[in-house]
């Protein structure tokens, strides 16, 4: 699974959905 950033660093929800969606990408690829 995807590294989890904590929401209350800077921009950590926009990393966590760039994490998210490269997951999700892999994932299919599968």
């Amino acid at each position: 699974p995807p590294v989890w950033v904590s929401a209350n660093v800077q921009g950590g929800d926009v990393i966590n959905e760039k994490y998210i969606k490269e997951y999700y990408n892999k994932v299919k690829l599968m």
